[in-house]
């Protein structure tokens, strides 16, 4: 017969995935729980998928989880706009690519996509950021063909 899990069967559960969702480490959260590091990682990788929390009705965990994510996806987007400015793409292009993660993530949660359906995403950007990432990843291209100096292969 299987163990029971031990942070599943804790008093303090409700906090403990609160924690765990914050982003906060493990070991710190072990620490003031006085839980075992590997019973909080198997309980978050085994415990905490976003069917489960959302069937299993913890209201307060998944919208603290869905308002995390929500801060997440405003700093991610504050920086996309500072690296667009900048002339950074590559950056730029990493963190829309974190937001569409979040999004997806909130999404799952909302139970606006189903967990084994198809995902697609579409991305839309105006004629200014699909210049430059398309320049970005020429001049990646170029580089990893050949030396760039100067605006030259060598």
């Amino acid at each position: 017969m299987a163990k029971a899990c031990r942070v599943c069967t804790d008093r303090r559960r409700e906090e403990i995935d609160r924690e765990l969702a914050s982003g906060r480490s493990v070991p710190q959260i072990s620490q003031e729980f006085g839980l075992p590091e590997s019973n909080l990682y198997r309980h978050r990788k085994d415990h905490m998928t976003l069917t489960r929390s959302i069937t299993e009705s913890r209201p307060a965990g998944v919208l603290a989880t869905v308002e995390h994510l929500q801060i997440l996806d405003q700093q991610l987007g504050e920086v996309q706009a500072m690296a667009m400015r900048r002339g950074h793409t590559q950056a730029a292009t990493a963190a829309l690519s974190q937001r569409i993660r979040i999004a997806m993530e909130i999404s799952a949660i909302r139970d606006e996509i189903k967990p084994k359906e198809k995902r697609v995403v579409h991305i839309h950007l105006d004629k200014e950021q699909a210049e430059r990432i398309a320049r970005s990843y020429t001049r990646h291209q170029e580089l990893s063909e050949g030396t760039l100096i100067d605006g030259k292969i060598q």
